[in-house]
């Protein structure tokens, strides 16, 4: 969980599982911390997001992410990467294409 440099929004990952895939699915949401019971779907799907950090200007979310990058033609698993998105609405955006999957901090 990470909150957002105004304090007025959480990122945070929730994982469930897949019993078709025997597999855990972790996608980013947002909570408000000012309007109660209000949170937002950042990702969804079946792919691994997690570790969701806010930009220092809070206009970001950096995210590891398998997700396939666009325009790839296969559903193979996909090596982990380092995603940006907008918090205020859009699809995400790969940032990296790295051989090795980026370390967790």
């Amino acid at each position: 969980m990470r909150i957002s440099p105004d304090a007025q929004w959480l990122v945070w990952v929730k994982s469930t599982g897949d019993k078709e895939k025997d597999a855990r699915v972790s996608n980013l949401f947002l909570s408000s911390l000012t309007v109660p019971d209000k949170t937002i779907a950042l990702t969804r799907g079946a792919d691994n997001n997690g570790q969701p950090k806010w930009s220092p200007d809070g206009r970001l979310i950096a995210f590891t992410s398998n997700r396939a990058r666009h325009g790839a033609k296969t559903r193979t698993p996909h090596r982990l990467q380092i995603w940006l998105i907008n918090p205020n609405g859009g699809e995400p955006w790969s940032l990296t294409e790295l051989a090795r999957a980026p370390r967790p901090h």
